[in-house]
């Protein structure tokens, strides 16, 4: 979890730095499946112990990090495909 975790933030950070839109796109579609990744994780253990862990509300932080992400991809796909 906490490689899949760090891979979110890891992947967005080295897409900005790519030279095209395609690659950071690419990063960014790797970094979501991270958190997909992350998602699953925790909604396993929320579903094996409960709340015991806490996992329930790393649960919504996952969610409500998804929506940027998926808003960021959505932004530059409009703005690639506008300058083909």
């Amino acid at each position: 979890m906490v490689r899949a975790a760090n891979s979110v933030h890891s992947n967005i950070a080295e897409g900005n730095g790519r030279a095209s839109v395609n690659d950071y796109l690419r990063h960014l579609s790797m970094s979501s499946a991270s958190l997909n990744e992350l998602g699953s994780d925790l909604h396993f253990l929320s579903r094996k112990y409960g709340e015991r862990l806490g996992a329930g509300k790393a649960l919504n932080l996952v969610v409500e990090t998804r929506k940027p992400l998926l808003g960021l991809i959505k932004s530059l796909r409009r703005k690639r495909d506008e300058n083909e």
